[in-house]
């Protein structure tokens, strides 16, 4: 019995959407869509499969987060643990011939193994997101940054922030404090930063107090507003290698005012994002009523090379359940429309014509199939929610 009640249920880390639970989500993807439209950005549906091995040749792929299965071919394919990669290879391929930058934007279902699916992480889920592809320099990153930032206004989140960082002022800032000296101890160092592991990173670093080193560390563990950031490292970095990204974030912070969304963003170093193909700016978003990211994005300016058409690229993803939890968090549900009129009568061509017409200005219009008598009729509606009653 218990094997056939299995049977009944999704496996683990899936989920099935109830009707309000859809409207809520569709109501979110399609405010996304029509912003996105309007920043020129077009809509790309990639495969939910690709070969395991395009997905394992990219640095940006854990090969253990991939869901695989073999075909009758013997292809061993792998569900999209993501979609930047895919997208990658989608331009780098099929759209090599069109016309750069590209802007593109997806809604999408992505699939990873957890381990501790019992524990509620999600083996499917869904994300929002945008790829500017063909442009190098900060305007593209200004651009995707105020972009995610109205993305979450428009789904009508209110306690958010983005957290910024830059992957190669991370990386100088670590090799000023000599913690890049090998794999073993960068690797350490890395999830120090990533666990935002204070105590062991100093151990780590071994730097001494006050001194430049203990400033320097100061700065990739303390959270800055763009204005401190950009003066800390022109005042304590002294890497000439760093002059460039030091001047391309100064850059950036301006682009950023210009857009009227540097209030909603912080600097914060220690931000590494999950995959490795990151190479310049990095940036999550936050919500007060979670305690992980809801959006999480980049400049990824070697992925497309991997697929043999090197071009500079930027973008970023919001997790859809994520968003939708914090808005329910902050008391600001997504309210499913109600029917506005119920129409009932015995003479089935005057029901439909009324029906038809009603529809055909905008309403929401629900027959009655069941003869339900008047008294039906209405409690029908008042559990239902529906406005009106019409009698034929």
């Amino acid at each position: 019995m218990n094997g056939f009640s299995n049977k009944l249920q999704v496996p683990e880390g899936f989920k099935d959407f109830l009707p309000e639970e859809a409207y809520r989500k569709r109501y979110l993807e399609e405010k996304w869509i029509d912003l996105f439209k309007s920043w020129s950005y077009r809509e790309v549906v990639s495969s939910s499969f690709e070969y395991y091995d395009t997905l394992a040749m990219n640095v940006g792929v854990d090969t253990l987060d991939l869901l695989k299965i073999v075909d009758r071919d013997g292809h061993i394919l792998a569900l999209r643990p993501e979609m930047t990669s895919p997208i990658a290879r989608l331009v780098a391929t099929r759209m090599k011939d069109q016309k750069l930058p590209q802007r593109l934007f997806y809604l999408a279902n992505v699939f990873r193994y957890e381990s501790d699916a019992q524990k509620g992480r999600h083996r499917e889920f869904y994300q929002a997101g945008v790829e500017f592809i063909g442009t190098k320099g900060t305007k593209a990153d200004a651009e995707i940054i105020a972009l995610a930032v109205e993305a979450l206004e428009t789904a009508g989140l209110r306690g958010f922030q983005i957290g910024l960082g830059h992957m190669e002022i991370t990386k100088g800032l670590l090799k000023q404090l000599n913690g890049a000296d090998n794999a073993e101890r960068v690797m350490k160092i890395k999830q120090a930063l990533s666990q935002k592991s204070y105590v062991e990173l100093a151990k780590l670093l071994n730097f001494k107090e006050q001194s430049i080193e203990e400033s320097i560390f100061k700065l990739i563990t303390t959270q800055n507003t763009l204005d401190q950031a950009v003066a800390s490292l022109k005042s304590i970095v002294t890497a000439p290698e760093l002059e460039r990204s030091i001047k391309d974030l100064e850059d950036l912070v301006s682009s950023l005012k210009a857009y009227g969304v540097d209030q909603r963003i912080f600097v914060d170093f220690s931000i590494l994002r999950d995959f490795d193909y990151y190479t310049g700016i990095v940036f999550e978003g936050y919500s007060e009523c979670l305690g992980f990211p809801i959006c999480g994005g980049g400049r990824y300016d070697e992925l497309l090379g991997s697929f043999g058409n090197s071009n500079p690229a930027t973008g970023f993803a919001i997790g859809v359940e994520r968003v939708l939890e914090a808005l329910n968090k902050e008391n600001n549900m997504i309210e499913e429309s109600k029917i506005d009129y119920l129409i009932c009568g015995s003479n089935e061509h005057e029901v439909i014509k009324e029906a038809k017409l009603l529809r055909s200005k905008g309403y929401l219009v629900e027959v009655d199939l069941m003869d339900l008598t008047e008294k039906e009729a209405e409690a029908y509606a008042l559990e239902r929610g529906i406005k009106n009653i019409i009698k034929l």
